[in-house]
């Protein structure tokens, strides 16, 4: 009993600092705030042509079906999209996420439509050293929380997956995948690889002016280059982290 009571005590405690570490307050004592706040100014918002899928938004001017490709990258113990998708359109989901608490809440579904595969997603196939926060949550490679935990993880790149799948097209992309989300859309243009939608967060660096010069102008380049491919770009609503990361979705259009 001591045990289950010490768990749920530090459970709670977890849930508290997540939730202060984010709350919009932050944003008046963040000094990089600006450029977030600069670059969401560019872009429109959504309007009628969007649908509440799960917690994100899809363009409703693009079909979806119970054929449409949909891959799904981050999952850890959400999947609102997920089962949204599949019980609006009835599309398979491809899901990918190598965390240890992911693939042990994966084993624990039962919707047929659920692909699932214990690996990451990288712009080369290797293995990476993922960390955990200290306080809970999703584990990255990229943006690291040395105080975590952390494990080791195979990882594959896009057209890798798409290649072993058998698919020629992507039809939704989601991508939650904490900071690796610019680096994998930067490689997919490389490969041209453009999905018809694309719907990602992207966390931008903390605590360093000079990451985040190099992030917006990385995020800045990938954005135009899916607007010269006809794509129209949205910025979607936040309720909490409001200026730390973007949630944005590319729709081809043209």
């Amino acid at each position: 009993m001591a045990n289950v009571l010490a768990r749920k005590a530090n459970s709670l405690k977890n849930r508290i600092v997540r939730w202060a570490k984010h709350h919009n307050a932050h944003y008046f004592l963040d000094p990089e705030r600006a450029f977030t706040k600069r670059f969401i100014d560019k872009y429109k918002g959504i309007d009628s042509n969007q649908i509440e899928v799960g917690n994100y938004y899809l363009d409703k001017r693009q079909s979806i079906d119970n054929q449409s490709i949909v891959y799904s990258f981050g999952i850890l113990t959400d999947v609102d999209f997920d089962q949204a998708v599949t019980e609006q359109f009835g599309s398979n989901v491809q899901m990918y996420d190598p965390t240890p608490l992911a693939i042990d809440f994966m084993s624990k579904q039962t919707n047929p439509k659920f692909k699932f595969h214990p690996f990451g997603v990288w712009t080369e196939e290797t293995t990476l050293t993922f960390y955990l926060p200290k306080h809970g949550g999703s584990a990255s490679a990229v943006n690291v929380d040395s105080e975590g935990e952390k494990f080791e993880a195979p990882c594959k790149t896009v057209p890798q997956i798409m290649k072993e799948n058998g698919h020629s097209k992507i039809d939704v992309l989601k991508m939650d995948i904490e900071g690796a989300a610019l680096p994998i859309l930067e490689d997919m243009v490389q490969h041209g690889i453009f999905p018809t939608q694309v719907v990602a967060e992207f966390e931008r660096p903390r605590h360093d002016v000079n990451k985040n010069i190099d992030f917006f102008y990385r995020l800045n380049k990938i954005c135009k280059t899916f607007e010269a491919k006809g794509f129209e770009i949205i910025c979607l609503p936040r309720e909490i982290a409001k200026y730390y990361s973007l949630e944005m979705l590319f729709v081809k259009i043209n």
